[in-house]
């Protein structure tokens, strides 16, 4: 079989802008619907909402089994052989995975009566199969960096869910709005997957052969990874709420929810697009470990713009927004936030590079051992302050970053981090300073939507300012090197 070619930063470039307009519509649609859910619905069906999302993940990493990453990051071609191998491998777990969950439902209904969630969690899963099809119709156009048909399923995705859960919350379904909309996501997903990329279905089964076993290897640790992260946040839905009840659960979750769409926005870029690109040219270290300095010092750059407003503003956007039933929340969000903007920089190009550079091993084991301090930290810190015992520990986790750069420095060489994030961070706090001092002694806090998008917009502003002041020649330079690639 023959490999891929190394892409060039212009297809990086061209493929970066049309998934990222495609994310810009997709956050857009999300954010709009979930704040018309999170005002339909009470903290509590949120507590629920986080054990669905807890079990909906981890039937989907054993169906997916990683396999589908393993034929985006490897080297050769990829045929419609060798995707109809992997399809019928995952769709004969997923069937088995709903099945089990179907068993498990139905014993408790008959014989224990005490979780009625558990069809809630069966009906929620319906879709993994749907899951399955899609994303191996999609798995070449991935590596051929093709993001303007996978761009058309994800927006159409995110409207069906939409349409649908808001549809149906405002009827009165409560949390069954989410898990009837998350099936009808899938459904949608799948059938129009098949049609733009369709490939030729053959019933067959993969060969235990060395390539398999290798292409296994790497899936295993790279879904192990996955189901460690779940283990990691499994905290909220299995410690929170059965300890400090489902309102506190729909709290975290909530919060947790807003502050990783902006860090998911730049994120999923980036492991859509860069994860390939990385795997492309995985041999020309040069030219990665360049790559990948740029890399963090855009998404330094960017994500302050996100989150300044977030964090000057809290408690009006969650008054203006949520409603007054979730301003509990408030004091967990702003200890995210500040941890994001400060070490988030790192971690959102780390795992696809390292992705890319076949070592999923390295990252599985990373997560491990921030699985274990996430529960070593979150479990006394909520008992003694609550809720801001979660925001308390995420933000101590985020040193873990030191790590990751360690880590790196193995398998890149030496590259520049903290030079890269130092400025755009210096940049966010003065304007922080700035605007709050201006707030303080001369104006009152904004408390219509237009104070508060008038306020946001200037405290934006002024940010980018200062980081043009403090780092014009490093922008010019970047954005020089985009233009012209």
């Amino acid at each position: 079989m023959t490999s891929l070619p190394p892409p060039s930063l212009g297809t990086l470039k061209k493929a970066t802008i049309s998934y990222g307009m495609r994310q810009v519509f997709v956050t857009i649609v999300g954010l709009i619907a979930n704040i018309i859910l999170t005002r339909l619905l009470f903290p509590d069906e949120y507590g629920r909402f986080a054990v669905i999302m807890m079990v909906l993940s981890l039937g989907m990493i054993f169906a997916d089994g990683g396999l589908g990453i393993y034929l985006i990051q490897r080297k050769e071609d990829v045929t419609e052989m060798d995707v109809s191998k992997i399809t019928n491998l995952q769709l004969s777990v997923a069937v088995t995975f709903l099945a089990l969950l179907f068993l498990l439902a139905t014993f408790n209904h008959y014989y224990v009566k005490r979780f009625p969630i558990l069809w809630l969690l069966f009906c929620s899963c319906l879709g993994i199969p749907f899951f399955v099809i899609r994303g191996m119709c999609l798995v070449r156009l991935e590596r051929h960096l093709q993001m303007s048909k996978i761009a058309i399923v994800d927006i159409a995705e995110q409207v069906v869910f939409a349409a649908v859960s808001i549809f149906l919350a405002y009827r009165g379904a409560g949390v069954w709005s989410i898990a009837i909309g998350l099936i009808m996501k899938s459904v949608a997903g799948c059938f129009l997957a098949v049609f733009l990329s369709p490939f030729s279905y053959k019933f067959v089964f993969p060969t235990v052969d060395r390539e398999f076993m290798e292409g296994l290897k790497f899936a295993l640790h790279y879904q192990g990874a996955q189901l460690i992260t779940i283990a990691r946040i499994a905290v909220n839905p299995i410690f929170i709420n059965s300890t400090l009840g489902l309102q506190n659960g729909g709290f975290v979750e909530r919060a947790n929810y807003i502050n990783s769409a902006p860090s998911g926005f730049l994120s999923m870029i980036q492991d859509k697009v860069w994860f390939p690109f990385s795997s492309r040219i995985q041999n020309e270290r040069e030219k990665l470990k360049k790559f990948f300095e740029d890399s963090v010092y855009l998404y330094s750059a960017l994500d302050k713009v996100f989150y300044l407003p977030l964090l000057l503003f809290t408690t009006e956007i969650v008054s203006l927004f949520l409603t007054d039933k979730w301003l509990p929340m408030v004091p967990l969000m702003q200890w995210f936030f500040a941890g994001t903007m400060i070490f988030g920089a790192l971690t959102a190009p780390f795992y696809p590079v390292m992705n890319g550079l076949g070592q999923s091993r390295i990252i599985f084991r990373l997560n491990f051992l921030g699985m274990i301090l996430s529960w070593v930290l979150i479990v006394p810190l909520s008992l003694k302050y609550g809720i801001v015992g979660v925001g308390i520990a995420s933000f101590i986790l985020w040193f873990g970053v030191i790590i990751n750069k360690i880590v790196l420095n193995k398998h890149l060489g030496p590259f520049v981090y903290f030079m890269n994030i130092i400025k755009p961070t210096t940049a966010c706090a003065i304007s922080w300073v700035f605007i709050s001092t201006i707030q303080h002694y001369y104006f009152v806090p904004p408390k219509t939507l237009f104070q508060l998008c008038s306020w946001s917009i200037f405290s934006v502003i002024s940010y980018l300012l200062i980081l043009c002041v403090l780092d014009f020649n490093n922008l010019k330079r970047i954005f020089r090197n985009i233009y012209y690639a």
